[in-house]
């Protein structure tokens, strides 16, 4: 088994020992829900071709197949010809911003839900009798998109990622964009850890003093409700809260803002809460205000004109019809749900927007909430995006465009100084790929790009830098690209550096370098976890300062979330927790040996120095987190080593081990 392989089957295999199976995902109770929901996922389906559902269990079926190295692991897909018929298509048109329009009247809002299913009985009708015909022998390629252009994206977001610690001694949430914190399940006062524990059952809350450990006080969920992360922020704890599993049959998803006073850390106080219907998506805390995000699908078939039954809810009460924007196709099935809550008055919502149709991603910058998802056009690949503006609590209305291509993750896509810059993958009508940069202005249009980049690879990572953005892009070598765009209307690739393996995760490491995170390559695919620091001093020449393979490492965590990455250049100081095995021996009698694996979750901190390179100061195998995310956090000269299941301290100058605590 190579790395690839180890590394897929270990996440798969931690993935599932973490969570229990809900009663609504049991076989028979997905097949029944399979033969009732819709095959096509959530996007703006009449832009977009059509899927049937046969063909979308192929497409997973594939899927899966490609990751783990098999090629048609079914048999079934026969190979198109000449007289494969295409897949109806419209005009594309890109780059032409268009005004996001808030609903006269709540028939308006179900007009879009009645097109929405209209078109999907007729697609599930035309799919099915395609399905029937492919599994006969004959062609499959004209519902399932001849297999060219299916994406898997990343789950792992970010772009430009900031230490939110500010001048205090200790580390904070590794964050997306400066000025813009995020929630997650480790946090820390300087203090105090506060850990999400028991798979989001309670939150433990830990005294730290020079590495010694004690819990001296938790927040425990309400009864039929999951922490899902939190924030710490002047004194109060923010929880925000989701519907349990156990309860999704019985109850709607709910999302729900539970603050707490910890004026006494070991005896939180409840300060008041917030709900809003839907499933949590993710939040952000900017200037005093927190705004959360929420997917909601209504249920049934409402009545036109009954803003109780379709609309979402906050705090009980229906969202008025002018609170919600309506998509540019006039289709939809659910509602992006925002709302901005005073950090001062956690019990009422100062903003509560409902967006039509968007299950896409998001990118929050200082200014602009940007919603972003693939939608497959024709024989092409493209992206929507949708702009909210944002701040003092409000939330407004934008524009939205369409640009060529997929977006990698929201590193590849970053707001600075009134414009918005996207790095795309092109998926061409054979599965050939190309990449190309987007920037938009404030109004969404499009004013500058680059495209026909990297033919045959595919964007691995991206970080924007003021007037200059680094992208990396992959297929065996992996060619860091430098793009000046100090004209907008005229972005320019002035270098380009290409070097073995590719960087999936990019950093800011102090004047003039940019730390890599990744993997390495060879002839037979991605190897062991790699570090790569560029140097970046001439942004036309970018050189390779150093690199460090780490031999066994197959999953790291900030690869996965990279809110798990622990970077303080003012500190010299990088740590992440990585999987993976490591080979020694342990002594026999007459002096002999017996090779040893010890496999598990590792603790990694590094340094930088300009002589030696990456220089190794800890490697810690941790205590069985049971598939629980890990971070590190650091209070004055101690790491801490934290997951759901235990807090392990160690001293940074050395690594050695000081305390354990199981939660």
């Amino acid at each position: 088994m190579n790395q690839d392989e180890k590394r897929t089957v270990d996440a798969l295999r931690r993935a599932a020992e973490e969570w229990a199976v809900p009663p609504s995902l049991e076989p028979d109770a997905m097949m029944e829900r399979l033969s009732a929901l819709a095959p096509v996922a959530p996007r703006r389906p009449r832009r977009r071709r059509w899927m049937a559902a046969a063909a979308a269990v192929l497409a997973v079926a594939l899927g899966l197949g490609a990751v783990i190295g098999l090629a048609d692991p079914l048999g079934l897909v026969a190979v198109p010809g000449e007289d494969t018929p295409a897949a109806p298509t419209e005009p594309i048109v890109f780059g032409e911003a268009e005004t996001v329009r808030a609903a006269s009247s709540y028939d308006e809002v179900a007009a879009c839900f009645a097109a929405y299913r209209e078109r999907i009985e007729a697609e599930r009708a035309e799919a099915a009798e395609g399905a029937r015909a492919g599994l006969f022998g004959l062609d499959l390629s004209a519902s399932a998109g001849g297999g060219d252009d299916v994406v898997m994206e990343s789950a792992a977001e970010a772009d430009t990622a900031a230490i939110a610690g500010g001048d205090t001694d200790f580390s904070g949430t590794n964050v997306r964009t400066e000025g813009v914190d995020e929630a997650d399940v480790v946090k820390t006062d300087g203090t105090h850890l506060y850990v999400l524990a028991d798979s989001g059952r309670r939150i433990a809350i830990v005294s730290a003093e020079e590495g010694a450990l004690e819990t001296v006080g938790s927040i425990e969920a309400a009864e039929g409700r999951s922490i899902v992360e939190f924030y710490l922020e002047g004194g109060r704890l923010f929880a925000v809260t989701t519907t349990a599993w156990y309860e999704a049959d019985e109850a709607p998803e709910s999302t729900e803002l539970v603050t707490f006073d910890l004026s006494d850390p070991s005896h939180p106080v409840e300060a008041g809460s917030l709900a809003q219907s839907g499933a949590y998506r993710t939040s952000r805390f900017v200037d005093g205000h927190l705004y959360l995000f929420s997917l909601f699908f209504p249920s049934g078939d409402p009545e036109r004109g009954d803003p109780v039954a379709l609309a979402p809810t906050v705090n009980g009460r229906a969202l008025d019809c002018d609170d919600i924007f309506l998509p540019a196709d006039d289709e939809a099935d659910g509602f992006l749900v925002v709302t901005a809550v005073d950090a001062d008055d956690p019990t009422e919502a100062t903003a509560q927007k409902g967006l039509l149709h968007c299950s896409g991603e998001l990118y929050v910058g200082a200014e602009g909430i940007y919603i972003y998802e693939d939608n497959y056009r024709g024989k092409n690949s493209a992206t929507d995006i949708v702009r909210l503006a944002y701040g003092a609590g409000t939330v407004t209305a934008g524009a939205q465009a369409t640009v060529r291509g997929t977006v990698n993750d929201s590193f590849s896509i970053d707001e600075y100084d009134g414009h918005l810059r996207v790095v795309t993958t092109i998926y061409g009508e054979q599965g050939q790929t190309t990449n190309g940069l987007f920037v938009l202005d404030g109004a969404m249009e499009e004013v500058g790009s680059i495209v026909g980049l990297a033919e045959g690879e595919t964007v691995r990572s991206a970080r924007f830098m003021g007037d200059v953005g680094y992208f990396v892009t992959f297929r065996q070598i992996d060619p860091l690209f430098t793009v000046d765009l100090s004209d907008p209307a005229a972005p320019e690739v002035v270098g380009e550096l290409k070097i073995p393996g590719f960087s999936a995760y990019l950093h800011p490491y102090g004047e003039h370098r940019l730390l890599g995170i990744g993997w390495d390559a060879g002839p037979e695919g991605t190897g062991a976890a790699k570090l790569t620091m560029f140097d970046t001093a001439d942004p036309a020449d970018v050189r390779e300062a150093a690199t460090c393979v780490l031999e066994g490492v197959w999953t790291v965590g900030a690869l996965d979330d990279y809110r798990a990455a622990l970077v303080e250049p003012e500190r010299n100081l990088i740590g992440f927790s990585g999987f993976g095995e490591k080979r020694g021996s342990a002594p026999l009698e007459d002096d002999a040996y017996q090779p040893v694996v010890e496999s598990g979750e590792y603790y990694y901190l590094f340094s930088y120095d300009e002589e030696e390179g990456f220089v190794q100061g800890m490697e810690a195998l941790l205590a069985d987190g049971e598939g629980s995310p890990v971070r590190g956090v650091r209070i004055g000269e101690v790491l801490y080593a934290a997951s759901g299941v235990a807090i392990e301290s160690f001293s940074l100058q050395g690594g050695d081990p000081i305390a354990a605590l199981e939660l």
